[in-house]
């Protein structure tokens, strides 16, 4: 019975509960109604929301694949933009490779023209180096424009023209120059047709008229007679004089001929072939190889003449060097082919020595070896060798203004009229030279004028030349120029420094001349040691010419005397082309040597 009880209790709770849980339930209806309203409205939000994602996420797909064509345009762009950035490389350097190449070929132009202006100069113009003022003075015609443009006409007059004719007298003939008196005279005496005996002898006309004939050869032919002397013991003794002694032994030509020989290939440039075929025309038949022979005999007697040549040329103060080729055949060369060997000058200026040393190459080792134990001051063209010689025997090394003013004078006369400027204090510098030696000035005075007057005008030129190369207006003939004299300046104006030097290296040159001369005649040398025995002529001829000595009497005499003189220094240096007297017999040098 308890349990019904209970259950109605519970349900009486349960009634009552409901009750206050009536208004709750309403309210929470209420709530739900407005949770619906919620729900529904947010399920119609994100339905939009959705619609709005969907619509979102197709403009992102179109944005994607709009990006992806952009990206791939872009890496097209971007690869044609590396392409055309290569392409922009690649033709800056085709341009600059195109400008440096143009520029090159305008200084190979420039070049080409000025060496055809050369050639064609040495073909058909003159080979002077002489620059006068006058041809500068076209180049200053002092025209003022603004002076000009102010003038004006005020007047205007008529001008006559006359041409005058003046007459002047033709200059007085002098007449021929004497023939020498030392000549032989052939007189032939001509009688007028229609003389007749009675007529008066008033006065004589006489007319010469200078012949030749060739070459005379002649026999000398010593007769020595042989005597018996009959002794009181029986026996008999021959006497007969001795031969005298011939500068080659058992040797049919004489000091002379000998002589002419050597002269005619040394100084008249005559190869040996054609003096062969000059002789053959007055019927002397001399083969090849023995007149070799004879030269080659005549050398070995003049070895120690040329050793002491040698030693006297090294004993100055001041010397001229330059070098020149000579072809020469080897033993065991291809045919048509030959070495190209050197002679090395070395001129004793002031002392008119000059030594010839022939060496293979053009080594800067041949001066050094000759020039070991030299001291003094050495003047050569800008070969690097003579640098090297210089420094290492602490020797003074100047160079020639010559080789510096013959670049501007090639300049001037070919292409570019600029030069004049440098011509023209080349040749006050040359005109200062020129008045020392006619006023015949010693050493000490060249130095005083060169310093006061010399100097400043190599100051001017100095100044004009450095100007200039930095200029950008100027052609490569030019440049170099300027270029090559700027870089041995020190140099070119060390001779200022002293008397006794000499403004260029002309002498040696003129010596090397007839080198050159004799080079084009005889083309080579048969071999080396030949090419030794020309330096050892070349040597004495030239010397001879610097003192002003004939050649076909000193060599002659020479020869005579080395036969049979002792081959001693002090004796030999009578025999120098220097101090030899032609008048000095050689019976007197033996009574000279016999006192001694």
């Amino acid at each position: 019975m308890q349990e019904p009880e209970t259950a109605f209790k519970l349900y009486q709770d349960a009634v009552a509960f409901m009750e206050v849980y009536a208004p709750i339930k309403e309210e929470i209806k209420g709530y739900k109604g407005e949770v619906e309203a919620l729900v529904k409205g947010a399920i119609e939000q994100v339905a939009r929301s959705e619609k709005q994602v969907d619509a979102a996420i197709k403009v992102a797909e179109e944005a994607s694949r709009q990006s992806d064509t952009f990206r791939k345009n872009a890496d097209k762009a971007l690869r044609l933009a590396e392409a055309v950035s290569l392409d922009s490389v690649n033709y800056l350097k085709i341009a600059d490779e195109a400008k440096t190449e143009a520029a090159v070929e305008k200084e190979k132009n420039n070049r080409l023209q000025f060496r055809i202006l050369q050639l064609e100069r040495m073909i058909f113009g003159r080979r002077s180096e002489k620059f006068t003022p006058e041809q500068l003075n076209q180049l200053r015609l002092d025209i003022e424009a603004e002076e000009i443009a102010t003038c004006s006409i005020v007047d205007i007059t008529d001008v006559s023209y006359k041409k005058v004719t003046t007459i002047t007298e033709p200059k007085k003939h002098l007449g021929r120059n004497p023939l020498p008196a030392h000549l032989r005279r052939e007189e032939i005496r001509l009688e007028p047709f229609d003389k007749k005996e009675g007529d008066v002898f008033i006065k004589e006309d006489v007319t010469e008229v200078l012949e030749y004939n060739p070459g005379e050869f002649y026999v000398k032919a010593f007769i020595r007679p042989k005597y018996a002397q009959r002794n009181a013991d029986g026996s008999t003794t021959m006497k007969q004089a001795d031969l005298p002694v011939q500068p080659v032994d058992k040797c049919i030509a004489g000091a002379s001929l000998l002589a002419y020989i050597v002269i005619s290939k040394y100084i008249d440039s005559l190869p040996l072939y054609r003096q062969i075929e000059i002789f053959k025309r007055v019927g002397v038949d001399i083969a090849s190889g023995t007149m070799s022979g004879w030269i080659a005999k005549v050398c070995e007697l003049l070895e120690p003449l040329c050793e002491l040549l040698k030693k006297e040329v090294l004993k100055a103060e001041y010397l001229n060097i330059d070098e020149t080729t000579m072809k020469v055949i080897e033993k065991g060369a291809k045919k048509g082919k030959t070495h190209l060997g050197y002679y090395w000058v070395y001129l004793h200026h002031w002392g008119k020595l000059v030594f010839y040393d022939y060496k293979e190459t053009r080594s800067g080792k041949e001066p050094e070896s000759v020039l070991k134990d030299y001291k003094g001051y050495i003047q050569a063209d800008a070969y690097a060798a003579y640098e090297g010689v210089a420094k290492k025997n602490g020797n003074i090394l100047l160079c020639c203004m010559a080789h510096a003013r013959r670049k501007f004078e090639e300049v001037y006369k070919n292409s570019d009229k600029r030069a004049a400027v440098a011509l023209e204090l080349f040749n006050k510098l040359y005109a200062i030279e020129e008045e020392c030696r006619n006023a015949g000035m010693d050493f000490y005075q060249i130095k005083a004028v060169r310093l006061e007057r010399s100097e400043p005008l190599l100051d001017e030129l100095g100044s004009w030349l450095k100007t200039w190369q930095q200029s950008r207006d100027i052609d490569a003939p030019l440049r170099a120029a300027i270029n090559y004299t700027l870089k041995i300046w020190d140099k070119l104006r060390l001779y200022t420094s002293q008397g006794f030097l000499s403004i260029d290296n002309n002498a040696v040159e003129r010596a090397i001349r007839t080198v050159a001369i004799g080079r084009k005649n005889y083309l080579f040398s048969g071999s080396h040691e030949g090419a030794r025995r020309s330096a050892m002529l070349y040597s004495l001829m030239i010397s001879c010419k610097l003192n002003g000595i004939n050649p076909q009497v000193y060599l002659p005499d020479v020869l005579e005397r080395l036969a049979y003189l002792p081959k001693e220094d002090h004796i030999l240096q009578m025999l120098l082309p220097n101090n030899w007297q032609p008048k000095l017999e050689a019976k007197s040098t033996n009574e000279l040597i016999m006192a001694k």
